[in-house]
């Protein structure tokens, strides 16, 4: 519900400026602002087991795949 209510509040304001995009701007904004914070710092979210944090090269890993979503 959250969610729902921040893309509508965002899709809204889209329509202003760019009424055409309005699903892709709804959609990376969502992207960046709540998915890829979530897979980048898992244990930010307490998605992960208490005192487990990614090591370098699993951050890495987390990186490329925001990176492969953004595209």
């Amino acid at each position: 519900l959250f969610i729902r209510a921040i893309a509508s509040y965002t899709a809204e304001l889209a329509r202003l400026y760019t009424p055409d995009r309005v699903m892709q701007f709804v959609g990376g904004f969502i992207l960046l602002r709540f998915f890829n914070p979530a897979i980048i710092a898992p244990e930010s979210l307490n998605m992960l087991p208490e005192g487990i944090i990614p090591n370098k090269q699993d951050r890495q890993n987390l990186i490329a795949i925001t990176r492969l979503l953004q595209v």
